[in-house]
């Protein structure tokens, strides 16, 4: 019995999971404002954002993001490729003006050194950055025509692996990714 059509059913948009997307970018934008802002005492916005917005936020939308890849209409390593360093170098300029240029003009303001450690912060990864890695590996893959089994079976052992880790350890960043590449096969 098969599952799925040989041939390509579904060749343009979906418009469902591109909402689910917008959706999701809302939530996580929601979800970084509301720590900016709050004390975590806010009762049950505080209680939705924790188990809504960061639980299921970014892996859901790294996962529809790995389903719009099959939708894409130029699916070349090279434009993976390009895709995911466009998608990095947003990600950095966002933390640039988000966390670096703000902690900057702080330090001159106040000649406090404090703004200046923050300013790393301009190193910190967010889901730009795992976006980015996503279809950098993708392009990888297209690249060396590795099959949808092997992509699956390596996403099953890094998410063993992140199951395995300990608390302290990212585990957001490996879940998100392993959700990319399981919703490739």
């Amino acid at each position: 019995m098969r599952l799925l059509a040989k041939e390509k059913v579904n060749q343009g948009r979906q418009p469902e999971i591109d909402l689910l997307k917008a959706l999701c970018i809302v939530g996580m934008i929601f979800n970084h404002v509301f720590e900016d802002l709050t004390t975590y005492d806010a009762g049950l916005v505080e209680v939705l954002n924790e188990y809504l917005v960061v639980l299921i936020g970014a892996g859901m939308f790294m996962f529809c993001m790995g389903l719009t890849m099959h939708y894409s209409r130029s699916q070349t390593p090279g434009a993976y490729a390009r895709r995911g360093f466009a998608i990095l170098t947003v990600g950095q300029m966002l933390n640039l003006f988000r966390n670096a240029l703000p902690n900057l003009i702080a330090y001159w303001c106040t000649g406090k050194q404090w703004f200046i450690a923050q300013t790393l912060l301009v190193l910190q990864t967010d889901i730009l950055s795992f976006a980015g890695l996503a279809f950098l590996a993708i392009a990888l893959c297209k690249r060396f025509k590795v099959s949808g089994a092997v992509i699956l079976d390596v996403g099953i052992v890094l998410n063993l692996a992140a199951c395995r880790c300990p608390p302290s350890f990212p585990r957001m960043a490996i879940t998100s990714f392993v959700n990319c590449w399981a919703s490739l096969c």
